[in-house]
């Protein structure tokens, strides 16, 4: 934001010149609430507002400084104020709604086909594959089980006691097959049983009793199989996935105690689904689970994720200190962080082989703001900007892999807030 000496006092309390005395008292209660230092605001920009308060509330002072654009300590600037928009070559004020951008002015947006087909094939791990081998196996050995002669000879009694054996082991594989991970019960039943009949098969050879190896398979099956079930069952679970769907509302986590504008999150869902979602690949969660309470959505195309977090916050100067906390004029926006940086951390903790960026999305706090006129570059780590450049050059960046959906990091993001 521009000092309150050197720019547009109007901008700084987000009014219209022509604002009545009662919306600019309106203005200052709600940017004086939001911004004190025991809400956690910013008391380089709360001066500010009081010193645009005390000159517009006054008639007189307001009338001189309408005339000559001076405040009492001031010196005329010629310079437009950092924070206007420039459109068509002058700086206007621009309303805070979801922009109008056309797609001209959009370099990635000729170069992408939204009707591109993305093929989406279930595929076996390595876990799920061992599970369907190991469980064709064993179902195989306790159907020879019910068939056999020895089994048979004992009658009603000798079944009971095999389906007793057999029947937590069964139980997890049932589980799994319809996307359930086996009960601490059954997985603690059947490895008791699994130890029961590695004992009973070593008793039964050293003492010559026929088919041991039988006996060891069912206890191999026992100890093994509920392990493997437990990794099966998030596969069936993703398999219900709906894979096309580009958009996802997953459940919010805690929020911090940074007061967060909800009509900022609402603009940025918006414009996401306005222009990113053109991009077929493009996949947008609203509030992530697992990532962090400050990020608002997280965009996903190939192995690229970008973190948002969005705010409303009078346009300025802003930067980004050593910690990583957002700063405007030099000076902490909020006590403490957003979250982001610990939220990049997080994501390529856990997604090891992602290229993780992150934005704080910065709409007017009130009608007759003005956007952030930034730009964005895939080397910055994370950085404050305007929706023009979320659209234009974080979408360019989305944009280099249209069509490819990291499966991995998709499924992840699914079944986590699951």
């Amino acid at each position: 934001m521009a000092k309150a000496s050197e720019g547009d006092l109007y901008e700084v309390l987000g009014v219209a010149r022509d604002a009545s005395q009662e919306e600019i008292r309106s203005a200052y209660r709600n940017a004086a609430k939001k911004f004190h230092p025991d809400a956690e605001g910013n008391s380089y920009f709360f001066r500010l507002i009081q010193q645009a308060y005390e000159t517009l509330s006054d008639p007189r002072r307001r009338a001189d400084y309408d005339r000559s654009g001076l405040t009492a300590s001031s010196a005329p600037s010629s310079a437009p104020p950092p924070s206007a928009a420039r459109t068509g070559g002058s700086w206007a004020n621009v309303a805070p709604s979801v922009p109008v951008i056309p797609p001209e002015e959009i370099t990635w947006w000729g170069r992408v086909d939204p009707a591109a087909r993305i093929s989406w094939r279930a595929r076996f791990g390595p876990a799920e594959l061992l599970f369907v081998l190991a469980g064709g196996l064993w179902l195989a050995l306790v159907v020879f089980g019910f068939t056999t002669a020895t089994l048979a000879a004992t009658g009603g009694y000798g079944y009971l006691v095999f389906g007793v054996v057999i029947a937590p082991t069964v139980w997890c594989l049932l589980g799994a097959v319809f996307g359930r991970r086996p009960a601490k019960a059954a997985v603690l039943w059947s490895i008791v049983v699994g130890v029961a009949l590695l004992l009973l098969t070593w008793f039964a050879e050293t003492h010559g009793i026929s088919h041991p190896a039988t006996i060891f398979g069912y206890a191999l099956g026992a100890l093994l199989l509920p392990w493997l079930a437990a990794r099966f069952a998030p596969y069936r679970t993703r398999q219900r996935i709906d894979w096309q769907a580009n958009v996802w509302q997953l459940r919010a986590g805690g929020r911090g105690s940074v007061v967060r504008s909800q009509n900022a999150a609402g603009l940025t869902a918006d414009l996401l689904a306005r222009y990113l979602t053109r991009i077929p690949a493009v996949r947008v969660f609203r509030d992530p689970s697992g990532v962090g309470p400050g990020i608002d959505h997280l965009v996903l195309c190939g192995r690229r994720m970008l973190l948002i977090s969005s705010v409303s916050w009078p346009a300025g100067r802003y930067s980004l200190g050593r910690s990583g906390e957002v700063l405007l004029e030099g000076q902490p926006v909020m006590s403490g962080s957003l979250g982001v940086t610990e939220a990049l951390r997080v994501c390529r903790r856990r997604f090891r082989r992602a290229q993780v960026r992150g934005l704080v999305l910065n709409w007017p706090p009130q009608a007759g703001g003005q956007y952030l006129p930034t730009s964005w570059t895939p080397d910055q780590d994370y950085a404050v900007t305007g929706p023009d450049a979320l659209v234009k050059d974080a979408g360019s960046w989305l944009a280099d892999q249209p069509t490819t959906v990291h499966r991995g990091m998709f499924r992840a993001l699914v079944t986590t807030s699951r």
